[in-house]
């Protein structure tokens, strides 16, 4: 080692410095011809003799002999299947070196290389044209959409770990700074696309806000307003909806301006997902009608099927089963049609749910079972975990109570896989029925207690009221009845706010069971009639006789003998009917 090259090594400050200084010399020592092959051999990721000839013509006819020089020198290193390359840090430096002392020949020799793998058939060369394609901001409009629409093609087709690959080395440019606005602007972008796939929605995020900010700085409103979706929809996935309905509204603003039908009908869809989830589904039903109307226009039987069988949710929560009923089926032919088996898994789910309500419970097994056969082929936990948990209610309804468990207790694990909590608070509580009706009565309190947390977590006031009920049943049980009816009347409150007559009837019911124990017969009449009169409503005949056969039993502790007798025998006509 050389007193001038000791003397610099000496005045550095950092590693990068050092490695340079060492690199540097040892370049200074090669002919001007390897010198020139050298510095071409950097900017690819790998090389072998013909893409050292492209990319230094002018020494076509000593390349072979300066390919087999290269292989010898101490950083360049065997790439397995494709040839050679020189060792990750010394290019990163010989490559910070080129950018920024000699960016004319840098911006010559990508060109080149883009030239070369663009005429390649395999798929990592495809990747390396577009590594060399994104470079400087003179890349023209042509080139930034070969690599939307690239990276669009991979995304489509849930080819998402290339999609990841892709994204990671082109972030290679981005990071050094080398990668136009624009081009940065869909690497984040598309990186956020594969981070919701593989690595979770909050990397998603991140990506996305760095994507809007080099959209907004080259002026794209397209850009700008489908990264304002996909933040959008991040935020609906993080129960962020406020945040997310404020990112649609303005994304919408952007696509009515830059006029895409498409797209204006995905963000209305959007939109009405967000408002169905908060309670607003007169507003969800129009925004749901208008993307309708516009999918039809563009001729897309997928943004059909999806907004059908959105409306479909729309109208079950409203008790429009048969309308629902028609819609799912609409949109499980459009499924089948342009052969999507998560939309049609889903739809299968959905009118599973239809049929349960209507106690067509072997339909509804039938098309659990076909559903859940779909999820697993495509790899989805969350839909494979709702499922078992139809699957285990209906079971459930059917007194299968092994099986459902069972079922039950596999969809709680793909719950936690998940981090589902609302879904797993669902399942901890179905649990706990099935443990109450087997007599386990401190295993189902435990699993109430642990779904009550969850519920209070995501702020589910309906799964909280059910829970609290239930909890009260137990507590009933045990003779614990001052506790019971502290629970069922927090249960009361919540199921009046959400406007859920079947629980508050249910409710009521259970308060009068705890004041007729305490012998306080008028009160427990009271809730009894109550109770009464929204069964009717609902149209429960099981919950109309219980309550008739309550009724009866207070009657008959007062001698009313002939009013005990017609309760108790329209109570046996609906049981019998």
């Amino acid at each position: 080692m050389t007193e001038d090259l000791l003397t610099k090594l000496a005045k550095t400050t950092t590693d990068e410095e050092r490695s340079w200084i060492v690199t540097e010399s040892l370049l200074n020592t090669l002919s001007p011809e390897l010198l020139s092959i050298t510095w071409a051999a950097a900017v690819p990721h790998w090389f072998d003799r013909e893409i050292l000839a492209a990319l230094r013509p002018e020494l076509s006819d000593q390349v072979q002999d300066l390919y087999q020089q290269l292989q010898t020198l101490s950083f360049v290193e065997v790439f397995p299947g494709r040839g050679h390359n020189i060792h990750e840090l010394t290019r990163k430096l010989m490559l910070k070196r080129l950018w920024y002392e000699a960016r004319d020949e840098f911006l010559k020799l990508s060109k080149q290389s883009a030239n070369y793998f663009v005429k390649q058939n395999a798929s990592e060369s495809e990747i390396e044209w577009l590594y060399h394609l994104v470079v400087d901001e003179e890349v023209p409009e042509e080139n930034e959409n070969q690599l939307w629409n690239y990276s669009s093609d991979l995304n489509n087709s849930f080819r998402y770990s290339e999609l990841d690959a892709l994204s990671g080395i082109l972030m290679e440019q981005v990071e050094a700074q080398r990668a136009s606005t624009f081009s940065s602007a869909t690497i984040h972008y598309r990186r956020g696309d594969a981070a919701r796939r593989i690595y979770g929605q909050r990397e998603a995020l991140d990506n996305y806000k760095q994507a809007l900010t080099f959209y907004r700085e080259v002026g794209t409103r397209l850009g700008e307003a489908n990264t304002l979706k996909a933040i959008g929809d991040v935020q609906q996935f993080l129960d962020q909806w406020s945040e997310a309905l404020a990112n649609y509204e303005q994304a919408l603003t952007f696509y009515r301006e830059v006029g895409t039908r498409l797209h204006i009908a995905n963000v209305l869809k959007a939109i009405g997902d967000v408002q169905q989830f908060l309670d607003q589904r007169s507003e969800a039903l129009a925004n749901y009608e208008q993307a309708l109307t516009f999918y039809r226009e563009v001729g897309t039987r997928l943004g059909e099927a999806n907004t059908l069988k959105a409306i479909g949710d729309v109208q079950q929560f409203l008790d429009q089963r048969s309308e629902a009923l028609a819609n799912y089926e609409q949109a499980l032919t459009f499924y089948r049609e342009v052969g999507t088996r998560l939309g049609e898994a889903n739809t299968l789910k959905a009118i599973g749910d239809v049929q349960q309500f209507l106690d067509q419970r072997s339909e509804a097994l039938a098309n659990y079972g076909q559903a859940l056969t779909f999820y697993r082929e495509v790899g989805t936990r969350l839909g494979e975990a709702s499922t078992l948990k139809a699957i285990g209610d209906v079971q459930q309804f059917l007194d299968q109570r092994s099986e459902a468990l069972a079922n039950y207790g596999q969809a709680l694990t793909f719950y936690r896989e998940v981090g589902t909590r609302l879904g797993e608070a669902n399942t901890l509580k179905a649990i706990g029925d099935v443990q109450q009706s087997f007599n386990q009565w401190s295993r189902a309190l435990a699993n109430y207690g642990q779904a009550l947390t969850f519920y209070r977590e995501v702020g589910t006031r309906l799964g909280e009221a059910n829970t609290l009920k239930a909890i009260g049943d137990v507590q009933q049980s045990f003779n614990q009845r001052s506790e019971a009816l502290a629970n069922y009347e927090q249960a009361l409150t919540f199921y009046r706010d959400v406007c859920d007559r079947l629980g508050e009837a249910n409710t009521l019911k259970a308060i009068g069971d705890v004041q007729q124990s305490f012998n306080q017969r008028s009160e427990a009449l009271a809730n009894y009639e109550q109770a009464l009169t929204f069964y009717r409503e609902v149209g429960t005949r099981l919950g109309e006789a219980n309550v008739l056969k309550a009724i009866g039993d207070v009657q008959k502790s007062l001698s009313q003998w002939s009013e005990t007798l017609t309760n108790y025998e329209q109570a046996l006509r609906w049981v019998l009917d």
